[in-house]
């Protein structure tokens, strides 16, 4: 277990009330960037994306950085995944690294840097 997690390091394996979630084919975005995956629900992968971490539980969902390649740019948004229905909602805009923090007051924090100077937060309201 990962002490301190962070988009570059994080637990490959997680389980909470029951939920299960694995991160598979892990590799580094660019030399030195954040990791990147497939994951895995409850022994049920989840096919066509790939995710960062870390990832936050929370009831039936799982907030997790969601990777977005498009032509001429790529980034990450906010996904998240009802553990019941698989269900992905994206949220907000395409960012360089979405740093997870917590979830608090019905808002998902984060942090757009490495060294969390950039704090930011996407209302769910």
């Amino acid at each position: 277990m990962i002490k301190f997690e962070d988009p570059w390091q994080f637990d490959i394996q997680k389980e909470v009330d029951n939920i299960k979630v694995n991160y598979l084919r892990l590799m580094e975005l660019s030399q030195g960037g954040p990791e990147i995956g497939s994951i895995m629900i409850n022994n049920k992968e989840i096919e066509k994306f790939k995710f960062g971490g870390p990832l936050i539980f929370q009831d039936k969902f799982i907030y997790v950085p969601i990777y977005i390649k498009k032509l001429f740019y790529s980034g990450f948004k906010i996904a998240i995944i009802n553990v019941e229905t698989f269900n992905i909602v994206q949220l907000g805009k395409i960012k360089d690294l979405i740093f997870l923090e917590k979830i608090e007051k019905n808002k998902v924090i984060y942090y757009e840097n490495r060294n969390k100077t950039i704090k930011k937060y996407y209302d769910l309201n």
